[in-house]
């Protein structure tokens, strides 16, 4: 790097600082990997020094600091207009039509000298769309959107790129004429354009090309006005002024009005001509050889690039539930007017986006586009043929629905979290395996599990420590990645360190609910053959003989002994060194049991990109903190049970309270002993809660989010935990095979409504009829979801799958209101017609009751065809109920079909057992 005609053939992303030194002054100049620092030059070789040493460790975060910024930032969303809308407006856009004469013209290794880049995506469109190049952008330092940090962070795998931070273009460290081309976008204006021009001239050869996009003119006015600032000078001036110098250098300059090159490349309209005096008041200045014409051309990003990307315009609001398409006024933080007002020829561009109908195809394409996947995966996914998939993406690139462009994934990243502030992991991080490790490495400090069992508090990094050494016996044991390990037992310490062992060494872990009945269990062994079995004390007495083929280990609980092998005594056999596999995001981490038709259970396989990305949505939608600490009544078993408490967590380093007590009572003990912030509740411990409001009102006051998820949740008890408590219940909505939450209330939207379940978050949410028609806004009908997060089988290919064209179908009655909001209306099995043809929804006919103050619980079951069976647990006559039912749903219940118990039953996953009753 001693060379500054060479330094861009030296390779980056490899860890590498110091310092270069000019050949022709005594001047150094450090760097750290890409990121050469001008404005930190200097003639002082310990001056250098002392910046690389003391001062930069201090200007840029490390990488995990950084995320955690990131993620911060996307809870708090702050937009920066120039750097959201830059990828779609005119100003970039009119840069286009050169790019295949530039193409043509640089040779491989050439380097392209980009100036001013402030936000990173000329960078990134440049490296993507000229790889064979050397791009070297240039930034004014430490500040705005990126600054030192984020362009270490967003382009350190960039290979074919360097930053250089300076504020001085009077001398840049090239050697002469050794640079292809120079692009200077949105900077002509903003230098002392005499002294960028001699030394653009020095650094250039004679057949580079050099192009200033967007360079304010003073031709004409904006209309509607807006203030540009900076330097401005008629059309007529810049050509003036080249003329004189093109002269001596052999070059000639051309002056496009901006718009004219934008709708050119869009409409494919007239192609433009040099008119210096152009009205309009924006434009692009071109010099180069002269005798050398550019041949402008439309340029278009082939769909069938492997690598390429498509951005979903961000000024468009995709009604995904109804298939249709409007303007967005809440673009951007709700700038959209004073946006467009800046950009009037895009506001002509836009309107073919506007108001259009999408079909089931394009809405996944687009759903997933949004998501970051590259265009090759979205057609394998969608399995379109690449004539049809073409088809669509030609179509919406024209419509400016979508633009296509050849970056990497970091470079999608990057602008797609510009425009909507929302972080997205890389594809390869997105496992448990990964997430564990990022989340010891970042918070090895902070509290992770709190045992209310033994008062036992582990960090991250105490756990770690004990995950290691589980994952050792494990592979002493001779256990590697695709077997499985069978957890049966309350929740507890150890069963989480075994997940997360298991998650590093890609073993597959089946946990089980408590308190399974003998049949499920011996249904889920012979399903799942696992490899090793962890139980309870309970679980070995009770159902024991079940697993008398299995290797068994049992928990350790307090001081029980038994003849059998325990949890302590085991994790010290056989350990061994352990190199971790490789695991990938499509790879199975856990095998879920939940009920069948049949009544016995089926296994949904979950893979580490499923997982990781509920966790994630969890962890975004409900602003989970650092500071924050979870407690739930639920354990492995469930989905929410195990994604809640040991997934959500990772992602902040927060903490997780295990609750070794299920008995209700003493929850209000816990967590105000333990300061708990977040609870994850079902409706029947609301419920509780209320019911025993003077037991538990001092011991809630830790709490700040209440999370719901299971039965049908009434309006009536929203309100009353609010009064009582000030607390928001939180409602969320997903089954096994979404991987759980898949539409969620949002904090500080308090809504009453019986059944209100929310928007849907990370997928696409729609009612249909029995033909599959997409209703409209209050219409009902049947409940279906596409996502990245769908169950793609059932364990052993059970033909159950609610599985159809990639759209899982719910069996759940809902109607979706025209602000996207979901309401939930009941089972599709559980509809009831009455004599005179009316149909009943029995969940309304529950949810009714529930509303009742006198009525505790309340659960409507449907024996065969006709016979209908009310089981109440409360205080009030049975004639009450039945004439309460018959005026509000016509329904005629005899007295012997109104049953009182004191309580109902409910399994380990807070439902409602309605095999019981």
């Amino acid at each position: 790097m001693n060379n500054f005609a060479d330094f861009h053939a030296n390779r980056v992303g490899e860890v590498s600082a110091g310092y270069l030194s000019r050949n022709t002054s005594s001047e150094y100049i450090p760097f750290y990997n890409h990121l050469l620092f001008l404005s930190e030059q200097s003639i002082i070789e310990e001056q250098v020094k002392k910046f690389l040493q003391n001062t930069l460790p201090r200007q840029i975060r490390p990488v995990a600091e950084y995320e955690q910024y990131l993620l911060k930032k996307s809870s708090r969303p702050v937009y920066d207009l120039y750097a959201c809308f830059q990828p779609f407006n005119e100003s970039l856009k009119a840069l286009y039509p050169f790019f295949s004469f530039l193409k043509k013209n640089l040779k491989k290794g050439d380097i392209i000298l980009n100036l001013w880049d402030r936000s990173g995506w000329i960078s990134s469109l440049l490296c993507g769309i000229f790889p064979d190049q050397q791009v070297v952008s240039t930034w004014e330092g430490n500040k705005d959107v990126l600054g030192y940090s984020g362009y270490h962070y967003w382009f350190r795998h960039q290979e074919n790129f360097r930053i250089l931070f300076t504020e001085d273009y009077s001398h840049l460290p090239f050697a002469d004429h050794t640079v292809g081309a120079v692009i200077g976008y949105d900077f002509f204006h903003r230098t002392n354009q005499v002294k960028l021009l001699r030394e653009l001239e020095r650094i250039t050869r004679q057949d580079s090309v050099m192009i200033f996009p967007h360079i304010h003119l003073s031709n004409s006015e904006p209309e509607p006005f807006f203030e540009r600032g900076c330097q401005q000078y008629h059309g007529t001036d810049y050509a003036r002024s080249f003329e004189k110098r093109d002269a001596g250098f052999g070059r000639k300059t051309s002056v496009f009005s901006e718009p004219e090159l934008f709708l050119f490349n869009d409409f494919h309209g007239e192609k433009p001509c040099s008119v210096p005096d152009t009205p309009d008041y924006n434009a692009l200045v071109i010099n180069l050889p002269a005798g050398k014409d550019p041949d402008l051309l439309p340029f278009f990003v082939e769909a069938s690039v492997d690598n390429a990307y498509a951005m979903v315009n961000p000024l468009i609001k995709i009604e995904y539930s109804f298939g249709k398409t409007r303007l967005d006024p809440g673009s951007f933080g709700g700038n959209l007017k004073k946006l467009l007002e800046r950009h009037p020829v895009y506001l002509e561009r836009i309107k073919k986006a506007v108001d259009l109908n999408l079909d089931e195809d394009s809405l996944k394409l687009l759903f997933l586009a949004a998501q970051v996947y590259p265009l090759k995966a979205i057609r394998e996914h969608l399995q379109l043929s690449e004539p049809v998939f073409t088809r669509y993406i030609q179509e919406y690139e024209e419509a400016g629905l979508l633009h296509v462009v050849p970056v990497n994934e970091s470079g999608i990243r990057l602008q797609n979290f510009l425009m909507n502030q929302n972080y997205r992991f890389p594809a390869k991080e997105q496992t448990l395996a990964a997430l564990w490790q990022r989340a010891c490495s970042f918070f090895p400090e902070r509290v992770f599990l709190t045992d209310t069992e033994d008062d036992s508090v582990y960090t991250y990094e105490n756990a770690d420590e004990i995950v290691q050494l589980i994952g050792s016996t494990l592979a002493g044991k001779g256990l590697k990645k695709g077997d499985r390990v069978l957890i049966y037992g309350k929740q507890s310490p150890e069963g989480v360190f075994l997940f997360l062992s298991c998650m590093l060494l890609g073993i597959v872990v089946i946990p089980l609910n408590e308190g399974l009945a003998g049949e499920a269990v011996s249904t889920v062994l012979t399903r799942t053959r696992p490899g090793l079995c962890f139980l309870g004390h309970r679980e070995m007495e009770e159902q024991g003989h079940l697993f008398s083929r299995e290797e068994v280990v049992l928990f350790d609980e307090g001081d029980k002994q038994s003849p059998h092998r325990l949890f302590s005594d085991w994790i010290e056999e056989n350990s061994i060194p352990v190199e971790y596999p490789s695991t990938e995001p499509e790879d199975d981490c856990v095998i879920l049991f939940t009920s069948g038709s049949t009544g016995l259970p089926k296994g949904i396989p979950v893979s580490h990109g499923r997982l990781f990305r509920s966790g994630e949505l969890m962890s975004k939608r409900f602003d989970w903190g650092e500071e924050d600490r979870f407690i739930s009544m639920g354990n492995l078993g469930s989905m929410s049970g195990l994604r809640n408490s040991v997934v959500v967590p990772l992602f902040k380093g927060s903490a997780t309270v295990i609750n070794a007590y299920p008995n209700l009572l003493v929850l209000g003990e816990l967590i105000q002993k333990y300061e708990v912030s977040i609870l994850g509740a079902n409706p029947a411990l609301l419920s509780h809660l209320v019911t025993h409001q003077e037991h538990f009102r001092s011991c809630l006051k830790p709490v700040k989010k209440v999370l719901c998820t299971g039965n049908n949740l009434p309006g009536s008890l929203k309100r009353s935990f609010n009064d009582l408590f000030g607390l928001q219940i939180m409602n969320y909505y997903g089954l096994t095979e979404t991987t759980g939450i898949c539409i969620a209330e949002a904090p500080g939207e308090l809504n009453d409504e019986d059944n209100f379940l929310g928007y849907p978050v990370g997928c696409i949410a729609q009612v249909v009829d029995v033909n599959g028609r997409v209703l409209g806004p209050d219409e009902a009908g049947e409940l279906r979801v596409f996502s990245e997060n769908l169950f793609d089988h059932y364990l052993h290919n059970t033909d159950e799958s609610l599985l159809k064209n990639g759209w899982l179908y719910t069996g759940d009655t809902a109607l979706i209101r025209e602000d996207g909001s979901v309401k939930l209306i009941g089972r599709n099995s559980d509809i009831y017609k009455t004599k005179d043809e009316q149909l009943v929804y029995l969940s309304a006919v529950e949810s009714f009751l529930k509303n009742k103050p006198e009525i505790k619980d309340a659960c409507v079951i449907l024996r065969g065809s006709d016979d209908l069976v009310i089981f109440i647990s409360g205080d009030i006559p049975g004639k009450a109920v039945r004439e309460g039912v018959k005026e509000k749903f016509n329904l005629v219940i005899p007295d012997e079909k109104i049953i009182f118990r004191e309580s109902l039953p409910y399994n380990s996953q807070g439902k409602i057992d309605r095999n019981l009753l």
